[in-house]
């Protein structure tokens, strides 16, 4: 049976990671402030609004993988909620104009890995036919839809990585 994912759940999940992301962003010295965004912003594709001591702002998207410590490969999401019956929604990494980076955290490893969001989005776009895809039956309160993704290895992107840390997850009591 496949499975079939609960879009409450797995933003529970993801909480506990977002923290200690959050965390390690304050613990940087460069960085003197982590604003978490609001609902609207997040739409955009924004999760964070950074601020480094030279007074610059930065906008920047978290992905926490599940899998690609496993697969080798990071999720792309091409169609965040594709429906039979309706409009679908396009997916969240073709439709975050504002963001400057993207991180992708990895559980359980604590691999977070940073990309420069256009540069990596240009990557895909490129060699978009070269990956395989997925779709992801998806439940969000019993409105069923599938996300489509693209499989992006990360061997072929790992030329793109701004940089490259380790989060120590030994304080989170799930996997």
């Amino acid at each position: 049976m496949k499975n079939v994912f609960n879009f409450k759940e797995s933003f529970e999940k993801q909480k506990p990671y977002a923290e200690l992301f959050e965390t390690w962003l304050y613990q940087r010295e460069n960085i003197v402030n982590v604003e978490k965004t609001k609902l609207d912003q997040e739409k955009q594709g924004i999760d964070y609004i950074i601020t480094n001591k030279d007074n610059q702002t930065f906008n920047f998207q978290l992905k926490t993988d599940f899998r690609a410590d496993k697969t080798g490969n990071i999720l792309f999401e091409v169609i965040s909620q594709a429906y039979k019956d309706r409009v679908s929604v396009i997916g969240a990494e073709f439709n975050m104009p504002s963001s400057d980076y993207i991180f992708y955290l990895l559980v359980p490893s604590g691999r977070l890995l940073c990309f420069q969001f256009r540069e990596l989005l240009g990557y895909v776009i490129e060699h978009y036919d070269t990956f395989k895809n997925r779709a992801i039956d998806n439940d969000n309160n019993g409105i069923k839809y599938k996300t489509l993704c693209l499989l992006i290895p990360l061997a072929k992107i790992d030329h793109l990585v701004k940089s490259k840390n380790v989060i120590l997850l030994d304080n989170i009591g799930i996997d």
